[in-house]
């Protein structure tokens, strides 16, 4: 598979912070997995390239965040910029640019892992060879020197699931019992790809059982990381509740939820609004972070950020969607004439939207403004502590848990100071995850959640002129560069994406 083998190796080359618009890895791939992991920190170098591309704007640090909210109904492109028209206006065909970076960056992620733990496994076998006829002080640094491999290993291990639970839920169909046996991914299991080795597809039910695998087998390990900047311990067991939450087995994920938000390590309540409002503006972590993609003033960003999108290339929101989810417009008399502005409601979350100075203003998201000293700089969330919550809230009410489900939901809800107690909240299982559903919009517009739960749970939008689309069985094309390289058939395109798309009236 041409991406595959051709740019993961040299990964291990970058070594550095999360890099930006400079991130092409060289084309390194003849180098060996002996020649390329041959200590502790060979492993810990590959770790940090693979988090640098999965950090990256090809991928989560804007491609895959924009293109869940461009393909929705929350936002808008820019008209005098054009990027991510094509997406927005579901304009794309499979050569499109965006598609091609995210499925390219994907696997170059999935490789890295995979040499990285094909790597520790080899120096964990040969340190525990040497531990027979070592002495003790030997022993203590080869015992060490194990402890840090697994735990560098649960950390691949979980970013790997990650990046696959990513690629399926672009290029394979929403998981269902219909859907199951239809194409996932290509996966990198326990040995590399061969150049011109020809691949094929799994299906979609050994994708996830693939991707829940690599989760278990994290978390089986012991990671030290703590850090809300990597995979740990936490985050995998939370990303692991989203991934059951999506194949829809309320029962896992609401026992793993439950068991997160019991253990001790995840704030039981959600804070103020005024340290909402700063968890935007600062690059620090804080307590609403799980997972945080972490960008400094060195990344060079440029325009490629979600900042720049926002900012300079001047996207914004949808105005219909903000009037559905937040706050509504009213006339007003302004210098004695009839004018349409922004009415406030109790939601702080709104301000996020449209400044309290600015109440004619197209709404214009500022999630990602970055900070004073650089426009384009913000961290970029994958995975936060209110996610858990709604996570809880939706898989409780699908079981037909009210009491649990509203208790979760408050959480997020309480952010709207009219929502004064979880029992106020809808009683009734329908009433209550309408509700889940519109409070997931208020909380992760920006955050590339949208398309992703339009998907998984059949629901419908006015989409690129239809009004009504459904997009449980739209799937993207893979790239014509994977299918024209040859190494995998023709056969294995998702050659019905055309039929599923928006019908203009």
């Amino acid at each position: 598979m041409k991406k595959i083998f051709t740019y993961a190796v040299s990964l291990l080359l970058v070594a550095g912070g999360v890099v930006g618009c400079n991130m092409e890895p060289k084309l390194t791939h003849n180098i060996s997995v002996e020649q390329s992991t041959a200590s502790v920190q060979d492993i810990n170098n590959i770790l940090t390239g693979a988090l640098n591309q999965f950090a990256s704007y090809r991928f989560i640090g804007r491609n895959l965040i924009a293109l869940s909210d461009m393909a929705s109904d929350i936002s808008q492109y820019g008209p005098s910029s054009g990027h991510f028209q094509s997406i927005n206006l579901w304009t794309f065909d499979d050569g499109d640019e965006y598609l091609n970076d995210i499925y390219t960056s994907g696997y170059v992620v999935a490789d890295a892992c995979t040499r990285g733990i094909i790597g520790a496994d080899k120096l964990i076998a040969e340190r525990n060879e040497k531990m027979n006829s070592a002495d003790e002080a030997t022993k203590a640094t080869l015992a060490n020197e194990i402890a840090a491999l697994k735990s560098i290993k649960a950390e691949l291990l979980s970013l790997k699931g990650m990046t696959y639970f990513y690629l399926v839920n672009i290029f394979g169909k929403a998981y269902s019992p219909e859907h199951s046996g239809g194409y996932g991914l290509v996966l990198i299991k326990d040995e590399l790809i061969k150049p011109k080795e020809k691949v094929t597809r799994a299906t979609l039910q050994e994708t996830y059982d693939y991707i829940i695998k690599l989760f278990k087998e994290s978390l089986a390990l012991p990671c030290t990381e703590e850090r809300a900047i990597y995979p740990n311990s936490l985050n995998t067991k939370a990303f692991l509740a989203r991934t059951y939450l999506y194949m829809g087995n309320w029962q896992k994920a609401a026992e793993l939820s439950a068991e997160l938000i019991g253990s001790g390590d995840i704030p039981t309540e959600p804070g103020t609004a005024q340290a909402y409002a700063d968890h935007w503006k600062s690059t620090a972590i804080g307590a609403e972070d799980l997972f945080s993609l972490l960008k400094s003033d060195q990344d060079n960003l440029s325009a490629n950020s979600l900042n720049g999108l926002y900012g300079d290339y001047e996207a914004t929101l949808n105005p219909d969607i903000v009037k559905a989810y937040f706050k509504h417009k009213e006339k007003k008399q302004v210098n004695g004439k009839d004018t349409t502005v922004w009415v406030p409601n109790n939601d702080y979350r709104f301000n996020l939207i449209v400044e309290k100075s600015k109440e004619f203003a197209t709404p214009h998201p500022m999630k990602f403004n970055g900070m004073p000293t650089n426009s384009n700089l913000t961290n970029i969330p994958v995975m936060r502590v209110s996610e858990l919550y709604l996570i809880a809230a939706e898989a409780n009410a699908q079981l037909g848990n009210v009491a649990e489900a509203q208790k979760a939901l408050f959480f997020t809800a309480s952010r709207n100071a009219d929502v004064t107690a979880a029992d106020k909240l809808p009683a009734g299982k329908d009433e209550l995850l309408q509700y889940i559903a519109a409070e997931r919009v208020r909380e992760f517009f920006q955050e590339g959640h949208r398309y992703f739960d339009l998907r998984r749970t059949g629901a419908v939008a006015d989409i690129a002129g239809d009004p009504a689309f459904k997009f449980y069985n739209f799937v993207y094309p893979i790239p014509r560069s994977e299918i024209n390289a040859g190494y995998l058939d023709k056969q294995y395109q998702n050659d019905d994406w055309k039929n599923n798309l928006p019908k203009r009236k």
